[in-house]
Formats: structure tokens, sequence, C-alpha cells
């Protein structure tokens, strides 16, 4: 049972799903979210469930080093923290002092404790593929107890629909390189369908009638060749004109 400020904060966060474009506008999503989950450090980003390599991020307060060794090319902490996640899917939580971890990640532990991190907490949800997903990890989580697990599952969506929009957005001109065009309210469109959302709901967003909605998604299935949405979604993200990341909760 969230409480009314958590409702309030939960309330803000899908708000912000509007106006977030870039990297920067994610800088409110972090100051609520410290409010929300109170942190130290906050990485999130998007991963491939194939090889476990990051192919977007945003950070708050990791060093640089740590990211590139650890969370961007160190296979070993990919299988502990992501590896671990992708099999149930659930909350991932590890207490320095308490959590024996494999040789092959001592210095992972190493480098937090010099930090003076005593937790560290990853979840994320998967695209409508199962080939990549949005993935945030979080350190200092003050209190890890069912009411905390509650907060983290209802805030990953949100935080799923504001990498996907920064992504998104950072990159339409890739399209342009593909044979397949689609038009700005297409992609927008298209977006919206990798997240899950109905034609009503995409109709809602982007203030226009569920029967336009539609309409422009007849054009694209047609445009993919696809006779589903999943199938146009898959090719999309496949020749890269969409961030692979949305519906699958975890």
């Amino acid at each position: 049972m969230l409480t009314a400020r958590e409702e309030r904060l939960l309330l803000d966060l899908v708000m912000l799903c509007q106006s977030t474009k870039k990297k920067s506008d994610f800088d409110s999503a972090q100051k609520v979210l410290s409010l929300l989950l109170p942190h130290t450090k906050c990485f999130a980003g998007i991963i491939s469930t194939r090889n476990k390599k990051v192919k977007y991020h945003i950070n708050y307060g990791f060093k640089n080093d740590f990211i590139q060794h650890f969370l961007l090319d160190h296979e070993a902490t990919g299988n502990l923290l992501f590896g671990d996640w992708l099999k149930g899917c659930s909350p991932i939580f590890i207490k320095l002092g308490s959590y024996k971890f494999p040789q092959d990640c001592r210095s992972l532990k190493q480098e937090l404790s010099k930090s003076g991190v005593q937790n560290i907490m990853a979840h994320g949800m998967l695209d409508i593929s199962k080939l990549a997903a949005s993935y945030i990890i979080f350190t200092d989580i003050k209190q890890w107890d069912n009411h905390t697990k509650h907060i983290v599952k209802t805030v990953i969506p949100i935080i799923h629909s504001l990498i996907g929009s920064i992504y998104f957005n950072e990159n339409r001109h890739i399209s342009a390189t593909c044979n397949i065009a689609l038009t700005n309210r297409e992609r927008e469109i298209l977006h919206w369908i990798s997240q899950g959302k109905t034609n009503v709901e995409i109709g809602i967003i982007l203030s226009i009638s569920h029967w336009t909605v539609k309409v422009h998604t007849a054009k694209i299935l047609k445009k993919f060749n696809a006779t589903t949405r999943s199938q146009a979604v898959t090719t999309a993200i496949n020749m890269n004109l969409i961030i692979p990341t949305t519906s699958t909760p975890f």
C-alpha cells in the first residue's frame, strides 16, 4: 500500500513522461526518484539480453572509470547483476557486508566498498522482443523490505518509458539510413506500440483519435510487411529504427 506522498511522487514521474525528450530531462526524474527511493548513486540504461552489453545509459554518482570497467565492459559484473535479474526478472538486492561475491566479482566489491557503498539494487523491464531491457541500479537503498520492493516494481515501468522516450528522440535520425521511410507520426506510434500501449492509450498520449492511430498502425504494418504489431516492432528493433524497450513486465 503506497502512502499519499508516494502516490503523488509516482504521479510526478508519470507526468514527466510527456516532457522527457533528452538525457538532461532525466534530471527531473532523478530528483523525484531520490525522494521516492532514497539512494546515493543511480545508473539507468538499456542492455542487450544476448551479450549483456549496455547500449545506452544515464549516470548519477558513479565514477566514469567504474562505469567503464564494471558496468559497460565487465562480463562478470553483467552476469552477477543483470544475469541474476534476468533469471527471474525480480529485483536483485545485494548487501555488501553479508553477500558472498563470486571470485571473478571480488574487485567489484572492493571498488564499491572504497566508495562507501553498503548495498546495491538492480531491476529492469524486458522489451517486447526480449532482445533487450531497460535496467536500473541504485546504491545504498535505505530500507529493503516488501514495501520498498513494491515501490521499485511500480517505478520501473515509468523509468522504462522515460529512458525509451529519451533514446527514441535522440536517435530519430537513424531511420533516414534505412530503406523503410516512416513519418514522424508513424515513428511516434511505433514507439508507443513497442511500449505495449493500445490504440486508445496511444490516442490519449498523442491527443488524436484511436481511429487515426489504427490507420497509422495499418500503414506501419504494410511498410514492414508485417501481419502483427509485435512482428513490426521486432523488425524495427532489428533495423535500429526504435529503441528495443517495452512491455513485458517483470
